[in-house]
């Protein structure tokens, strides 16, 4: 069981028939000049009478808003988002990380932390004897992490090669040979479909 309607079934007939002059005016940038006409055409027909009603209508401003709700309320383009509702990209596009970043992720924890910890302390007991700021540890590990890079073996560098290009469990972005000639969203859902995730 619905609210009570504060039209009568003739009001409720006359203002649907102002439906589409409403959506015409909603894409001309003239709901004003609308709303006037509809209020003037409104009253004519059945005049406002003050305190006739009670509540949000007992006022002529209050009857004025009850109308411009009415057709907010029952003036809807079919379905609840009317076409408007736009999908928000919140991730953004993947992007495949450098080769020093996947050399870290596959070797940090067994191969660079010791040494890049090790150098870190090295590096701070100097800057706090020559009375300098030391380097922030970011920085300075992916300094130590791209030259111990450089310096590893080809094999080690193909093995990393091989890895971003399969992206790993590092991305969502599918092998390029697997998505080449795909739109984007046709990559995305491949990827999501092989069960690549971040």
């Amino acid at each position: 069981m619905g609210r009570n309607r504060w039209t009568s079934s003739e009001q409720e007939d006359w203002l649907a028939t102002q439906v589409p002059d409403y959506w015409t005016s909603q894409q001309n940038k003239t709901v004003k000049d609308f709303f006037a006409a509809v209020e003037t055409g409104f009253y004519r027909k059945w005049p406002f009478v003050p305190e006739g009603e009670k509540g949000p209508g007992a006022t002529l401003k209050g009857h004025k808003k009850r109308l411009r709700q009415w057709f907010a309320n029952n003036a809807k383009k079919g379905g609840a988002n009317r076409g408007r509702c736009k999908i928000l990209r919140l991730r953004g596009l993947p992007r495949i990380k450098a080769a020093y970043q996947v050399y870290s992720d596959l070797y940090y924890k067994d191969k660079l932390k010791a040494m890049v910890d090790e150098s870190y302390a090295e590096h701070e007991e100097a800057a706090r004897e020559e009375g300098t700021k030391p380097e922030k540890k970011i920085a300075f590990r992916n300094r130590l992490v791209m030259q111990a890079f450089e310096d590893e073996t080809d094999q080690v560098k193909e093995e990393v090669e091989k890895a971003r290009e399969r992206q790993d469990g590092i991305s969502i972005t599918p092998p390029i040979s697997d998505s080449e000639g795909l739109s984007e969203a046709e990559v995305l859902r491949l990827a999501l479909n092989l069960g690549y995730q971040q």
